[in-house]
C-alpha cells in the first residue's frame, strides 16, 4: 500500500508538473511571435549555424569598410563615386539590418535565456552599429532628422564587427581589457617620463625654432 501511494504520489506530481513545462516552452518565443518549433525560427537558427553565413558577413563588414574608407567630405554629391557609395551604404545596411533580424528571431531577443541575443557584448555592439546605420538613412530621406547626421562618425565602429566573427580575435580584445589594470601602472611610469622630458625641452628650445613669415 506505501509503495503503491508513493506511485501515485509521484504520478500526480509529474502530472502537475507537466503543464508548467509546456507552458514555459510555449513561452518561449523571439519577439512574441515565433516559438521554437515555428518553421521560420527553425529556418534562421538553421542559417546562422551555417559556414557560409559567417563568410557572407565578414565579406559585406570588410566591402563595407573600403566604402567608409573612400567615403569623404570633400566629395561631389553628385559624381558617380558619391551615388555609388550611397546605394552601397543602403545595400549593406539592409544587408546587415537582415542579418541581425534573422539572429533575434533565431535567439531571442533579450528575455529568451541566457543565450538571447542582447545578453552579449557583441551583439550589442553589432545592435548598436545597425541601429545607427538605420538611423542614418532616415536622417537622409526626412529633412527634419538632418542633425542626426552627426552620428555618421559612429560609422567608424563597423569594421570592429570583424572581432565578433573570429574567436582568436576576440580572446586577444578580452586578454587586453583583462590586462588593463596593469597597463595603467606601465602608462603612469611612460606619462611621468614624458612630462619631465617635455618640460626639459621646453625650457632648453622654447621660441629657439620659431620663426616669422
Amino acid at each position: 500500500d506505501d509503495g503503491y501511494a508513493r506511485l501515485s504520489t509521484a504520478a500526480v506530481q509529474a502530472r502537475l508538473r507537466q503543464p508548467d513545462d509546456v507552458d514555459s516552452d510555449a513561452d518561449d518565443k523571439a519577439l512574441c511571435l515565433f516559438h521554437r518549433t515555428h518553421p521560420i525560427r527553425e529556418r534562421c537558427c538553421w542559417a546562422i549555424k551555417q559556414p557560409w553565413w559567417d563568410r557572407i558577413v565578414i565579406v559585406a563588414i570588410i566591402i563595407s569598410s573600403i566604402c567608409l574608407s573612400l567615403d569623404s567630405p570633400r566629395l561631389d554629391p553628385q559624381s558617380q563615386l558619391a551615388r555609388r557609395l550611397q546605394g552601397s551604404d543602403l545595400f549593406f545596411t539592409l544587408l546587415f539590418f537582415c542579418e541581425m533580424g534573422t539572429k533575434v528571431v533565431a535567439m531571442g531577443f533579450a528575455c529568451n535565456g541566457k543565450d538571447s541575443y542582447m545578453r552579449s557584448g557583441w551583439n550589442q555592439l553589432d545592435f548598436v552599429i545597425v541601429s545607427v546605420s538605420c538611423v542614418l538613412l532616415l536622417a537622409d530621406a526626412i529633412p527634419q532628422l538632418r542633425p542626426l547626421r552627426v552620428l555618421r562618425v559612429l560609422r567608424v565602429l563597423r569594421p570592429l564587427r570583424l572581432i565578433s566573427r573570429n574567436a582568436g580575435m576576440k580572446l586577444i580584445i578580452t586578454s587586453l581589457f583583462k590586462a588593463m589594470p596593469a597597463v595603467s601602472n606601465v602608462l603612469g611610469v611612460v606619462f611621468a617620463l614624458q612630462v619631465v622630458f617635455a618640460i626639459l625641452g621646453m625650457q632648453m628650445f622654447v621660441g629657439a625654432m620659431g620663426s616669422c613669415t
